[in-house]
């Protein structure tokens, strides 16, 4: 990072630490333009919040989600691709034909 420093410039020009009553010069970063001075940037202060963990009440309410809406990714096919998957048609026995023969589902 670049310290703006008054090189032949008027005082005016020199820019200030964007904090309010702050009469440090700013640093000025090519990338994120006019940067606090370094005093405050070497103060602890805290953007944003602070980290937040799922509760019990959270997690019971993504294991009811889960239990209820789960059958929503079930696949049409086992993973070897030959099998039917039994779960699919147990929860989707409408959309069996859209997916499988006749002797696809003999079998099950």
């Amino acid at each position: 990072m670049i310290k703006c420093v008054n090189m032949g410039k008027k005082k005016s020009e020199t820019k200030l630490c964007p904090w309010s009553d702050c009469t440090n010069p700013a640093i000025i970063s090519p990338r994120f333009g006019v940067l606090p001075c370094d005093k405050h940037q070497r103060e602890n202060v805290q953007v944003g919040r602070g980290y937040q963990f799922a509760t019990l009440t959270q997690s019971a309410r993504i294991n009811q989600e889960r239990d209820e809406f789960g059958a929503d990714l079930l696949q049409p096919w086992e993973p070897d691709g030959i099998t039917p998957n039994r779960e699919f048609l147990m929860h989707y026995p409408e959309r069996a034909a859209d997916y499988f023969d006749g002797d696809d589902i003999k079998d099950i």
